[in-house]
């Protein structure tokens, strides 16, 4: 007899129930594994699954939203925000590429999410493109931390064969950043109390 059967939306509950009544333990995901699988195969699904249970299931958009962006709300909390992103999925399936040999621009769903975050509540240190606007390509190899307490920036370029390009942004200041290829580079910045480090812009 189902549980849930009285919860809206009732098509994914009943679907949850089915596959939370498959015993699913670490290290005893086959059968689990195997129903998304049969799933996916029932509705003509395009999916993978791999040698150690993972699967993945891709359901096109609908008609008209093939470029539509990830829903992403966000939700005013005292002074801060939050920000909460609709999916279901285990946590860790949210940073999961495609595999080996994908390509370097697949963020996964939590990088989408952290880029968006980035944009919208940047702190004291950031960067972007030439626009001044925007992380670019290049940005996309460039990581970079802020050390308030020794007030110092830290940018590396994580492309060992390519010199990379940025404007960081700190404090007010806009500089081109130019590293070359694998380059881990540090530049003084002002330093922070302990009641300063929540500034953001």
């Amino acid at each position: 007899m189902a549980v849930l059967d009285q919860l809206e939306p009732k098509n994914v509950f009943r679907f949850f129930e089915q596959m939370c009544a498959i015993p699913h333990g670490s290290y005893n995901t086959k059968a689990v594994s195997d129903w998304c699988v049969a799933f996916a195969k029932e509705r003509g699904l395009e999916h993978y699954q791999d040698a150690v249970n993972n699967v993945i299931l891709i359901k096109e958009a609908s008609a008209g939203y093939e470029d539509a962006e990830p829903v992403i709300l966000r939700c005013k909390n005292g002074k801060g925000e939050v920000y909460f992103c609709n999916i279901w999925a285990y946590p860790s399936a949210c940073n999961n590429d495609f595999g080996a040999g994908c390509d370097y621009r697949c963020k996964g769903l939590m990088g989408e999410l952290y880029a968006y975050v980035m944009r919208e509540a940047h702190g004291n240190v950031w960067i972007t493109g030439p626009d001044f606007e925007k992380p670019d390509g290049d940005c996309d190899y460039i990581t970079y931390s802020y050390f308030p307490d020794d007030g110092r920036i830290c940018l590396m370029n994580m492309d060992y064969r390519n010199e990379r390009k940025c404007v960081l942004h700190w404090f007010g200041e806009k500089d081109f950043i130019t590293l070359k290829p694998g380059e881990l580079r540090f530049m003084a910045a002002p330093k922070l109390d302990p009641d300063e480090k929540l500034n953001v812009k």
